[in-house]
């Protein structure tokens, strides 16, 4: 019982963390961009899956 409780939390941690490191990614790469609007630039959009 206390394993599979312990396993699951352990896996529902290791995804917020993932989806944490993604949203990092993210804001770096607007971070990096030297556009005005970072929505304009083709790499920022490419890194979110929008047409460059």
């Amino acid at each position: 019982m206390r394993r599979s409780v312990l396993r699951r939390e352990a896996e529902a941690l290791g995804s917020r963390i993932a989806a944490a490191q993604v949203s990092l990614g993210l804001i770096e790469c607007a971070l990096a961009c030297e556009h005005e609007d970072f929505m304009e630039c083709p790499h920022f959009r490419g890194t979110v899956g929008l047409a460059p």
